[in-house]
């Protein structure tokens, strides 16, 4: 009877946590009060610098293992971490961009966007007053 209560249990949390969802982040300084989902992905595939508004963002990445990275990844551009590290060692090969700068852990992220001009992902459950959301993505 104990064993099923903790699976029960454990498969309760379990889908409580899948359904936290994406918060895409920024500074609360950025003008900008939403964003599409092709915007974002434009600027974290390398293809714009800046939201249609004209707002210049620079991408930041959680690290390459954590489990939000390549779900982000996978809802919001459609591609695999691997597909898009490649295109990124594309860019920096040709000199057309930087790679993201790459965080280990939400705290870090929001700490970078508050003091950048940048834009990060993090688990919805991880927001705080600190950042302001762009989009959420389920």
């Amino acid at each position: 009877m104990f064993l099923r209560i903790l699976m029960i249990l454990g498969t309760a949390f379990g889908a409580a946590n899948l359904q936290a969802g994406i918060a895409v982040v920024v500074g609360k300084n950025v003008s900008a009060t939403e964003a599409k989902k092709e915007d974002i992905a434009n600027i974290f595939l390398g293809r714009t610098k800046a939201l249609p508004d004209g707002t210049s963002l620079v991408p930041v990445d959680l690290d390459r293992d954590h489990p939000v990275r390549g779900e982000f990844y996978e809802k919001v551009t459609g591609q695999s971490v691997r597909a898009v590290v490649a295109a990124w060692a594309k860019i920096v090969f040709t000199g057309r961009g930087k790679a993201p700068a790459v965080k280990a852990s939400a705290s870090e992220v929001k700490a970078y966007v508050v003091s950048q001009n940048a834009i990060g992902y993090i688990s919805s459950e991880e927001v705080d007053d600190s950042v302001k959301v762009l989009l959420t993505v389920p």
